[in-house]
């Protein structure tokens, strides 16, 4: 009965914010681990920064 009652939980509990692949409209750190390429990740990352700075 109590592993009932813990499994009825978790299955309510949301799990998409911590898949999100945007939170409150930018991408997720994971998102910039993929670029490989450094010069293409960091121009990724500062294109996502202007959208907070601006």
């Amino acid at each position: 009965m109590k592993y009932l009652a813990i499994a009825a939980i978790l299955a309510a509990t949301p799990l998409a914010p911590a898949f999100a692949e945007e939170v409150n409209g930018l991408r997720t750190a994971d998102e910039f681990s993929g670029i490989e390429n450094e010069t293409e990740r960091s121009q990724a990352l500062f294109e996502e920064m202007m959208k907070v700075i601006s």
